[in-house]
């Protein structure tokens, strides 16, 4: 008998952190997220066999294993809505302010970089799947890189988030759990603007030009150098313990239609520093008057390239971008989501 795939799914302990780290917390009643591509599982992270000891065989047969430790490394990708970013963000980012905006139905979330003097271990979730043939709880969970793609339609906002896991894996036997209902977000959606000014501590931004009409792709990424750390005299030894944060990573790209001569090379040439914001705005929040959304700002950047292309005959300019600390500013980056869900990483 063979068993299918794509009646599996997967669900997080989103509201709630693990306590300790591999110690599984329960799945959220509303956890569950579909997602593409294949399931996720731990594997072997690291194998030994004695093929490098001199015992006696000829050639130095190996006739000694043992599997020393166990690692889940996964790609979750799906299409993008204020939920499954906001869970991934204060995932990697390590840092996450929740506020009520309206009273038991809208909330804002402000996901950024941690300040000196965090912790370094990583935050951890628990993860249950089912590929199609059985339940499999991870326990140890954390976000190693999101990243964003978004431009000309008609496409939907891409969101790819690496999670990791300590190798833990137990048998489940809760209740199926539901999908938030949130619709994703699109091409349309999207919107661009290079300069003004920094608000709400990071949560949005105004004024600049707008360069969403001339915007056909625009990818961001993060990624925390997420390393796992095998701890001496542990209970599990071949678990990994808890994984800690490296050097930080962050890319940010734009392909745009060239409407204005020299606007991109004239900014790379002299140097000029920007603030960047991407309002990704999608329906409304019930009958609020508030929108989900997911804002990306960064308080400082500059170009770092612009090359000319093309893109359907028409002149384009491929502009790199490197993100700036800002010394006004704890974090280079602010990613923002507002919904209707009260508490990630509780």
């Amino acid at each position: 008998m063979t068993y299918r795939t794509d009646v599996g799914w997967r669900a997080f302990s989103h509201s709630t952190k693990e306590a300790d780290f591999g110690t599984a917390e329960s799945i959220d009643a509303n956890g569950r997220l579909y997602y593409e591509g294949e399931p996720a599982d731990r594997k072997v992270h690291e194998f030994f066999s004695n093929k490098d000891e001199v015992n006696g065989t000829v050639g130095s047969q190996p006739d000694r294993f043992e599997t020393l430790a166990y690692i889940l490394e996964h790609q979750h990708v799906q299409r993008a809505m204020p939920h499954n970013v906001a869970l991934f963000a204060a995932l990697a980012l390590g840092k996450i302010t929740t506020t009520e905006v309206v009273g038991g139905s809208v909330y804002q979330h402000r996901m950024e970089i941690p300040t000196l003097g965090s912790a370094v271990e990583l935050d951890s979730v628990t993860m249950l799947e089912y590929n199609g043939l059985e339940y499999n709880k991870f326990a140890g969970i954390v976000c190693s890189d999101i990243a964003l793609e978004m431009g000309a339609g008609p496409t939907h906002v891409r969101l790819t988030a690496g999670i990791k896991g300590c190798g833990k894996r137990e048998a489940w036997s809760d209740t199926t759990p539901t999908c938030i209902a949130e619709s994703y977000l699109t091409h349309g959606d999207v919107k661009l603007y290079r300069g003004g000014s920094v608000l709400d501590s990071g949560a949005s931004a105004s004024g600049g030009d707008a360069l969403h009409a001339k915007l056909i792709s625009c990818n961001y990424s993060f990624a925390n150098g997420a390393r796992p750390h095998f701890e001496p005299g542990h209970d599990s030894p071949t678990l990994v313990s808890r994984f800690e944060r490296d050097a930080i990573e962050q890319t940010l790209s734009c392909v745009l239609e060239v409407t204005t001569d020299q606007e991109h090379q004239t900014a790379l040439t002299n140097g000029t520093e920007y603030v960047l914001y991407i309002p990704i705005t999608g329906g409304q929040i019930g009958a609020t008057g508030y929108y989900y959304y997911i804002h990306l700002v960064f308080p400082r950047v500059v170009y770092k390239d612009a090359v000319a292309g093309a893109t359907d005959r028409k002149l384009t300019r491929a502009c790199e971008f490197e993100i700036l600390k800002d010394s006004s500013y704890d974090s280079s980056v602010y990613i923002t989501c507002q919904n209707a869900q009260a508490t990630y990483l509780g």
